[in-house]
């Protein structure tokens, strides 16, 4: 069975959260769909494509740092006479993920020939934040086995994370676990399109540890929980 890491770094991302309004709050970490999204752009893909392709893919995500929180604000000027919005914008910088997905063999196979000549300017998040690979061989395929593991540096749903029994610190910059709700799917057409949302616990710089074995994905190893 054949997978895909990517080692996504950048300058800039923002990832936005979707039930906020003024606020331009971000997700710490690119969700499912982002990532689909970009894997969409390399292939040219159109809405309703990406849409049906969404599912056909198994995610997960290893913070490997979390980088700094910035924030900007903008006013918004409608009318002369209307009243002044002020949006506020958070976004992340410098921040580093590790991201596996797993599909049927040749899919995993397109799709890593697209990253490297995409169809389309592939960005992190927002338009205004474009990627360039830091370094060149930052898609690769990987071999991926079912295992189980009693360590996790993955991000988690919120029924398997509240199971860790204790952790260990393995770097000196962490980020201590937080919950989102993470849109994995979307469901209805057109107008009544909406975002399926999951519960995850999101943190860097520590492993957590379990009593028992948990069913993972290994990809060349490396134990991931997928989505």
């Amino acid at each position: 069975m054949l997978g895909l890491s990517l080692t996504l770094n950048g300058i800039y991302f923002f990832y936005r959260i979707p039930y906020n309004s003024l606020l331009m709050d971000s997700f710490p970490f690119p969700p499912k769909t982002a990532i689909i999204g970009m894997l969409g752009a390399a292939m040219g893909w159109n809405e309703e494509t990406f849409i049906s392709n969404i599912e056909k893919f198994s995610y997960g995500l290893i913070i490997e740092r979390q980088g700094e929180k910035l924030q900007e604000t903008a006013t918004i000027f409608k009318e002369k006479n209307s009243p002044i919005y002020p949006i506020t914008k958070n976004m992340y910088y410098k921040a580093r993920y590790k991201v596996f997905l797993k599909a049927e063999d040749d899919l995993i196979e397109r799709v890593y020939s697209a990253l490297y000549d995409p169809a389309y300017v592939m960005t992190l998040g927002d338009s205004e934040n474009l990627f360039y690979p830091q370094d060149k061989n930052y898609a690769k395929i990987t071999h991926v086995d079912e295992g189980f593991t009693k360590n996790l540096k993955c991000i988690l749903p919120k029924e398997i994370f509240i199971k860790n029994s204790d952790y260990k610190k393995i770097s000196d910059s962490i980020t201590p676990p937080a919950e989102y709700k993470m849109p994995v799917k979307f469901s209805g057409h057109g107008k009544k399109r909406h975002s399926i949302y999951k519960s995850v616990l999101a943190y860097s710089g520590i492993e957590l540890i379990f009593n028992e074995d948990l069913p993972v994905y290994m990809f060349d190893g490396e134990p991931v929980y997928l989505f």
